[in-house]
C-alpha cells in the first residue's frame, strides 16, 4: 500500500512538472524519461507498440536526421501518411527541434496538396508507399523539397530508417530542446478551402501547452 501511495504521488508531481512546462517539446522530454518502460503507442489492429523510451529515442533519432539534412528550428516539414506509429514518432521528432510538422491530406488531389506546400514552405516531405505517386509528383513539381519514405523507398529516396541511422551521435537533444520558445510555431492545420485556397491555422508550442495545462 505504500509503494502505491509513493508511486501515484511520484506520477502527481511528474504530471504537475510536465504541464507547468513552457514548450511541448520540453513536456514530451521530462513526461518521456519519467516514463521510460511506460507502453506510450499502440499501433491500431497490430502488435507494434513504443514504449515512451523508444518513442523518445526513435523521436531523438529522426531530429538528428533532420538536422543532418539541414533542417533548423523553424522550419517546416510536411507529412503524407496514415494512421501509424511513425507519424508519432516523426512528427515528435520535429517538435523537438523546434520544427513544424503538419499534415497533408491523404486523400486529397495533388493540385490542393500542392497550395498547401506553396503556402508552408516545407523543406522536407515524409510518405509512404500507399502514397507514393503523390508524394513524388509533389517532389517534381517543387525539387527543392526532400522526400523521406517511411516504406517503399525507391532507389535515390531516403528511407525512413536511413533517415534515423543519419542521426550523429553527438546530437543534444536536451540543448535542442531548450532551445525551442513557446512563440515557435508547432503545427499548421489546413481548412477545408470551401471558400478559396485552404488557410493554415498556427498553432504554438506555448499555446498548445496552455491549452492541455
Amino acid at each position: 500500500m505504500v509503494t502505491s501511495v509513493n508511486v501515484d504521488t511520484t506520477m502527481d508531481e511528474l504530471l504537475r512538472e510536465t504541464l507547468a512546462e513552457p514548450t511541448i517539446a520540453r513536456a514530451f522530454l521530462r513526461s518521456a524519461t519519467g516514463n521510460r518502460e511506460r507502453v506510450a503507442l499502440r499501433q491500431f489492429g497490430a502488435d507494434a507498440m513504443l514504449t515512451y523510451g523508444d518513442w523518445l529515442e526513435r523521436s531523438r533519432r529522426v531530429a538528428g536526421g533532420l538536422q543532418a539534412l539541414g533542417v533548423q528550428r523553424g522550419d517546416r516539414i510536411a507529412v503524407l501518411l496514415s494512421s501509424r506509429l511513425e507519424f508519432q514518432v516523426i512528427d515528435i521528432g520535429a517538435c523537438l527541434l523546434g520544427v513544424a510538422s503538419f499534415s497533408l491530406y491523404n486523400t486529397a488531389p495533388v493540385e490542393q496538396l500542392l497550395d498547401n506546400v506553396d503556402n508552408a514552405e516545407p523543406t522536407v516531405l515524409v510518405s509512404e508507399a500507399q502514397y507514393a505517386d503523390r508524394a513524388r509528383e509533389l517532389v517534381r513539381l517543387r525539387p527543392s523539397l526532400r522526400l523521406v519514405m517511411v516504406d517503399g523507398a525507391a532507389e535515390g529516396e531516403l528511407s525512413l530508417a536511413e533517415l534515423e541511422a543519419s542521426c550523429p551521435d553527438y546530437i543534444d537533444i536536451e540543448a535542442a530542446v531548450d532551445a525551442v520558445e513557446p512563440g515557435d510555431l508547432l503545427t499548421l492545420v489546413y481548412t477545408s478551402g470551401t471558400t478559396g485556397p485552404p488557410k493554415g491555422v498556427q498553432y504554438v508550442q506555448g499555446g498548445l501547452m496552455y491549452a492541455v495545462s
